[in-house]
């Protein structure tokens, strides 16, 4: 790491100058044009007469009028000087010495050109706005990888089907970690850069809400679930297993051939050493008592509660406030739709109060003289309550919102929920005596129930009190012992008390 950074503040990379010259429209249209040929369709260097006829076929802003040969062969030249185009003689038509020593130069993108260009294009790339995700996955295919790498502490001699293995373990173990590190720091961070009343402009805020805190819950529990196992294998690795490991990736390395100068055993064991201590520094508490994941499961914790803070505030704003914007581009769809013109007047008229205007009924019976005006009959008094004295029903005004069927089905999943925890509360109640030490496999809304009747009768003097479904108790203790409630996720101590529900 040292010798790169030493190479790079000595000598100054000239790769990327091309994106950015005086001429770096001659220089991109070049360069994309060689990486189409080497990429997409694996073609041979191509000649200068090839790229021109397609640089100038393919301008369709007018950028290359004047260009010409000659130009184009000056900017392959500073390219090539950039290290960004290789040059290679094009010998494949000369029967002659004369037409050898007169061949023209084929040119390909650099391995390195390549590679930059690769990257601009997944930075220009629209997949690359959808980024990142919190799979619980995968923790849990790296507590997987590790348990296996731990396992060959038990042999001192690797076998050649043991190498293998342990270069494919290792290579899945950093691309794990990698897209875990990565995947996570850029799902929150797009999370935490969104407005969110844009964001949910089109959403049912409660259907989202119940969805967005499901999955990040996932991650977070998926995470506790693993760190222990993944931090106890890491500690078991230890530095005489991991300098076995090392040597053999180090033979790995040095058994492929390539044309790249090799490095020593000494540079590739640093490379490796490196690679694990920033995987044990994420799980493994330091001397300081501190470990990276433990701010990853803050950052996704305060991101949980500061998006829910959110979603309640909008979901409680639109309850109070209406947004009359949407709902007349509402009305409007519905117009649209609608085939009736007469039906869309009426409909209008009754919205707007343009086709009946208010008036006051009277039922005092005048003479009409047709001579007299309107302002000199005598008035009559009708007296008018004021808007305090008006008795009106407030009405929660909502958002319109079009909820896609997946948000449906969602609520409907709510819906069916409630009824059945309902339904067994109210089963559990029509019992009349209930004894805790007698029921079994509770579930946890019912438990949630059972806890909360317990709750509100401590520090009363009967020990009475009332559900929700407005059916009364009186709690009593059986014995002076405890007794183990057994729910479905496990069991609970608690005292031994009796349920008399007033049926």
């Amino acid at each position: 790491m040292l010798v790169n950074i030493e190479q790079r503040l000595i000598k100054p990379l000239t790769l990327a100058k091309y994106l950015s010259e005086g001429n770096y429209q001659h220089y991109i249209a070049i360069i994309n044009y060689l990486y189409e040929q080497r990429v997409v369709y694996y073609a041979p260097p191509a000649l200068p007469t090839a790229i021109l006829e397609n640089i100038l076929k393919n301008d369709s802003i007018g950028l290359f009028e004047n260009y010409n040969l000659a130009k184009l062969e000056d900017d392959l030249k500073r390219l090539e000087e950039w290290g960004n185009v290789l040059a290679h003689p094009d010998t494949g038509h000369a029967t002659r010495i004369e037409d050898f020593n007169k061949r023209k130069l084929r040119y390909e993108c650099t391995e390195e050109t390549i590679e930059l260009e690769r990257m601009l294009e997944r930075m220009n790339s629209q997949i690359s706005k959808v980024n990142g995700s919190m799979d619980p996955e995968l923790v849990n295919s790296l507590a997987a990888l590790l348990l296996e790498l731990e396992r060959f502490k038990v042999k001192d001699i690797f076998t050649i089907e043991d190498g293998v293995r342990i270069g494919q373990l290792w290579d899945q173990i950093l691309e794990g970690f990698e897209k875990l590190r990565r995947d996570s720091s850029d799902y929150l961070g797009v999370i935490n850069s969104k407005n969110i009343d844009e964001a949910m402009q089109n959403k049912e805020v409660s259907v989202f809400r119940r969805r967005f805190t499901d999955y990040l819950t996932d991650f977070i529990m998926s995470i506790q679930r693993n760190i222990y196992g993944i931090e106890v294998s890491i500690r078991e690795i230890n530095r005489s297993l991991l300098e076995k490991v090392i040597a053999r990736l180090i033979q790995i390395q040095k058994d492929k051939p390539t044309l790249d100068e090799p490095l020593s055993d000494e540079e590739y064991r640093e490379i490796f050493f490196n690679q694990w201590n920033g995987l044990r520094k994420w799980f493994v508490y330091d001397e300081f008592n501190e470990r990276y994941v433990d701010y990853l499961l803050k950052q996704t914790s305060d991101t949980i509660s500061r998006f829910t803070k959110y979603l309640e505030q909008i979901s409680e704003r639109n309850r109070l406030v209406k947004n009359r914007k949407k709902d007349f581009e509402h009305i409007a769809r519905l117009f649209k739709e609608e085939n009736d013109f007469e039906l869309c007047k009426k409909s209008f008229g009754a919205m707007t109060n343009v086709e009946k205007p208010l008036y006051f009924n009277s039922d005092k019976k005048r003479e009409v003289n047709p001579e007299e005006p309107l302002y000199e009959h005598i008035p009559e008094m009708i007296g008018l309550k004021t808007a305090r004295d008006v008795v009106t029903q407030r009405v929660k005004k909502q958002v319109s919102v079009k909820m896609s069927q997946e948000d449906l089905e969602e609520l409907k999943k709510i819906e069916d929920t409630k009824r059945y925890e309902e339904s067994m509360v109210l089963e559990l109640i029509s019992r009349g005596k209930v004894t805790l030490s007698e029921l079994r496999n509770v579930e946890p809304f019912m438990r949630s129930n059972i806890l909360q009747w317990i709750q509100y009768c401590n520090g009363r003097k009967e020990m009475k009190g009332k559900t929700e479904q407005g059916v009364n108790y009186r709690i009593s203790k059986k014995s002076a012992s405890s007794i183990k409630m057994h729910c479905v996720d496990g069991t609970l101590e608690m005292p031994d008390y009796v349920f008399e529900f007033e049926v």
